[in-house]
């Protein structure tokens, strides 16, 4: 078993703690460690890990739930329990990109579901799980109309919006 805080405490980096730092606005406390090895170290621990008490516990956290073997209708709560701690779209742009396109099964009816949540984070995670996963002629009128019924002014949701349909334009 891995001793997560003798672990952090081994490959956290001052200088990448300050770069980070100028780029994600978190209430959490950051140590500065890089995201890959951050998913390595979720491939590694138990997949009933959940740590919220800092930015790097909560992040791993996230992908363990995205790398565990389940279906993805067992994990939705433990989706939704990560989404509601986040505070920063690092937090959710990371966790999206954690998830197999391969294993997209149910996502979908997930991501509608929680659509229109009260939680700025949720609906970010909607819109860049959209962007990921489902940005295709199949449902490019769909996704369009649901930017366009969202009338959310929260900086995280605006930026998604506008990044998710710069790729719309491009695909």
């Amino acid at each position: 078993m891995v001793d997560i805080d003798k672990w952090i405490q081994q490959n956290k980096e001052a200088n990448f703690c300050q770069f980070q730092s100028g780029i994600i606005k978190t209430s959490y406390h950051m140590d500065g460690i890089r995201v890959g090895k951050l998913r390595k170290l979720a491939k590694l621990i138990d997949d009933n890990y959940f740590c919220s008490e800092s930015y790097e516990k909560l992040l791993l956290s996230g992908f363990v739930i995205a790398y565990r073997k389940d279906d993805f209708d067992k994990k939705t709560d433990d989706i939704y329990r990560y989404l509601l701690c986040c505070d920063d779209w690092s937090l959710v742009d990371s966790f999206c990109s954690s998830f197999s396109k391969k294993n997209n099964k149910n996502i979908e009816s997930f991501l509608q579901k929680i659509s229109f949540d009260d939680h700025s984070y949720v609906i970010r995670f909607v819109l860049v799980m959209y962007l990921r996963m489902f940005l295709d002629d199949n449902h490019i009128d769909f996704i369009i109309d649901y930017c366009l019924k969202l009338k959310r002014k929260e900086h995280e949701i605006i930026m998604a919006i506008g990044w998710l349909l710069q790729c719309a334009s491009i695909d």
